[in-house]
């Protein structure tokens, strides 16, 4: 009789509702044992929001540091430490747990250069892809894991609403429109919130309090994409998130 082996997860975000889809794609791993070689379980062991309280969750008597620690770029802001201060950290103590980086800040070519430079960092995915296509997140897991495959994952019909749909049921997304230095203007502001939302530009120009072109919606979304300074829409959920633009709120 084997061994049962057994993959410790880790996850490092801030966000609430990333926080849970993560957790929810981490669980659902163990229900598609029939995709790797067997004896193995995945465990999700914890979820954390600051660098603090994972450094606390490491030093602890009983602890045990994850095989795959899945992470943040941007989180914590009120430390000045970011995801790759974390990883640097790790690949300095904790040689042995393997980093997935989770961000959609992964258009810089050169930030994501250097990221791979870090050790333990084994793998770079965009949020954005990592909701549209579910079963990503977890071969790259079964992949800096070593699971071998023995058949591919059956893919999973993308025409179903993501799960981050799912999740807006329960938060409720806000836009703070007058923090010095990022205001928004009154008509910015809910094109921000249903981008937040998982809305393209043709949907949110089709909304009926919205009935714009889909041109015009271009156009503002190029002027919040030059106002914070991001090359891409995923970006500037993104940062308007870290900078507390957008806030998510239980309904």
């Amino acid at each position: 009789m084997h061994n049962l082996k057994q993959i410790r997860i880790g996850i490092l975000e801030d966000h609430l509702m990333i926080q849970q889809y993560l957790s929810e794609q981490v669980n659902a791993l163990n229900t598609k044992k029939s995709v790797w070689d067997a004896p193995t379980e995945i465990k999700l062991d914890f979820v954390v929001d600051t660098f603090d309280k994972l450094k606390a969750r490491l030093r602890r008597n009983d602890a045990i540091p994850p095989d795959v620690l899945l992470l943040d770029l941007l989180f914590d802001k009120s430390d000045n430490v970011n995801g790759k201060d974390v990883a640097i950290y790790l690949s300095k103590y904790y040689v042995q747990t393997k980093i997935i980086v989770i961000s959609d800040l992964l258009d810089d070519k050169a930030l994501t250069e250097s990221l791979f430079k870090i050790p333990n960092i084994k793998a770079c995915l965009s949020k954005s892809e990592v909701v549209k296509k579910r079963e990503l997140l977890g071969e790259t897991i079964l992949k800096v894991a070593q699971i071998k495959l023995f058949k591919s994952y059956k893919k999973e019909d993308e025409t179903n609403a993501p799960a981050i749909d799912e999740i807006d049921a329960i938060y409720e997304i806000e836009v703070i429109d007058n923090i010095k230095g990022f205001e928004i203007t009154s008509f910015k502001k809910p094109i921000l919130q249903l981008l937040a939302k998982g809305k393209t530009p043709k949907e949110i120009a089709g909304e009926n309090y919205i009935n714009k072109t889909q041109q015009t919606i271009d156009k503002h979304l190029a002027e919040l994409r030059k106002q914070f300074k991001v090359a891409t829409n995923e970006s500037l959920i993104a940062k308007t998130l870290y900078l507390g633009v957008l806030r998510f709120r239980s309904k």
